[in-house]
């Protein structure tokens, strides 16, 4: 059993602190890391589980969806793993997060996300921000994007994305 060694960190409700009234409170992308790479019996052969193949690495890994809050830069949601031959961003989003999406509120995410364009999502290429191409809001949606791409590089300097997760035991344990 593990024991918490302080309070919960990641909440959901803090994509609220010090909200301005926007629709748009949170925003989410999905980041991949490296795993070792699985072999499954099949017809009596051991053959590569395909669905771990992530075509970032070019070898298995494990597709994660991180939130934050715009307002508060807070961590609100961590969501995983997934398989990345099984799961794209969208079919996570629409599966978790955005079943915790009140109604009328929408998330900022990228254009991996336009199938969930405008009721849900907020993306560069929603029409809606095509028709504001110079605004304030395509700049704040762009400045949203690079923070998730900063929270990825840290994750990478500190070696969280580089080393492959390597599980010891059989899958009885």
């Amino acid at each position: 059993m593990l024991l918490r060694r302080g309070p919960v960190v990641i909440l959901w409700e803090n994509r609220l602190l010090n909200d301005r009234g926007n629709d748009a409170t949170a925003s989410v992308d999905c980041l991949d890391c490296p795993f070792q790479q699985v072999l499954i019996e099949k017809d009596g052969k051991w053959i590569l589980n395909k669905a771990l193949y992530c075509y970032k690495f070019r070898d298995p890994g494990l597709h994660y969806e991180l939130a934050f809050s715009l307002m508060s830069n807070d961590i609100v949601s961590i969501n995983g793993p997934f398989a990345p031959g099984d799961w794209n961003d969208i079919d996570i989003f629409c599966n978790s997060l955005m079943l915790k999406v009140e109604e009328g509120e929408r998330i900022e995410a990228d254009n991996g996300y336009i199938g969930e364009a405008p009721r849900h999502v907020i993306c560069p290429a929603s029409v809606e921000l095509l028709a504001m191409a110079n605004s304030e809001r395509l700049k704040f949606n762009k400045r949203i994007q690079g923070r998730h791409e900063v929270v990825n590089k840290h994750l990478k300097h500190w070696s969280c994305l580089k080393k492959p997760f390597t599980a010891r035991g059989t899958s009885a344990d």
